[in-house]
């Protein structure tokens, strides 16, 4: 049980690592991309790029809740792991 635990928690760090990169990947594509496209052509390929960068923060983000729902299942309650793994909202995304 704990090492399906410590295997969880590697899971949910890599998640939560994987958004973190594919946000600021989203942010660089809005500021140096899509503001600078010059024309239609371009702005709908910086869109379209930008909606595939979106769509992977959204899997993350199913991926982290199955396993943060998986982890609960499994029991911890500490209180640090309670604070670093806490529940995705939409909001959040």
């Amino acid at each position: 049980m704990q090492a399906e635990m410590e295997l969880r928690k590697g899971h949910a760090n890599n998640c939560l690592s994987a958004m973190c990169q594919m946000i600021g990947q989203e942010a660089f594509q809005y500021k140096k991309i899509l503001q600078l496209a010059y024309d239609k052509i371009h702005q709908t390929w910086a869109q379209t790029s930008i909606q595939a960068v979106h769509q992977g923060v959204v899997l993350q983000a199913q991926i982290y809740t199955c396993t943060w729902k998986a982890m609960l299942s499994l029991g911890f309650e500490s209180d640090t792991t309670t604070v670093l793994y806490q529940e995705l909202t939409p909001y959040d995304i």
